[in-house]
């Protein structure tokens, strides 16, 4: 490296940790994948040339192939120095949802049990809409049943 690069570019942009050597792009990936691009956004990074191909198949398994579409780029001496990514739809990107405990689907299902009675099919069904665990679905529906009494 030129000692002008050394002397200018901050350490962190030029020395990405030896056990994973593409991590900031994961990251930056992990980021996409979580809703912090819009839909039709674009992402460019500049790349080290030896890890490109690598970088762009890890970048497009975490925010998934059909929801990007990627391009490597050529610098000026022919190596491969940047990638571009475009997000074909946020809306297929599925976010991950946090599990809720039994204390707030009970909270949920008095909720929207509140308003209107709802047969058991129904409240089933609105339980599987907001993807709890069988476990959770029980336990709350155990509650619900005590407390009804």
């Amino acid at each position: 490296m030129t000692p002008q690069v050394l002397l200018h570019e901050p350490h962190l942009a030029l020395f990405a940790p030896e056990a994973s050597p593409i991590a900031y792009y994961i990251a930056l990936a992990e980021l996409v994948a979580q809703g912090y691009l819009r839909s039709g956004g674009n992402l460019w990074v500049e790349l080290n040339p030896l890890y490109a191909t690598a970088t762009e198949e890890a970048m497009l398994e975490r925010i998934g192939r059909r929801h990007a579409k990627t391009e490597l780029i050529q610098d000026l001496s022919g190596k491969v120095r940047f990638l571009h990514l475009t997000l074909l739809s946020r809306r297929m990107i599925q976010k991950k949802k946090k599990e809720l405990t039994p204390e707030e689907a009970f909270s949920r299902l008095a909720s929207y049990c509140a308003y209107a009675e709802h047969s058991a099919q129904e409240v089933r069904k609105k339980c599987k809409s907001w993807e709890l665990s069988d476990e959770c679905v029980t336990n709350s529906s155990s509650a619900w049943s005590k407390r009804a009494t």
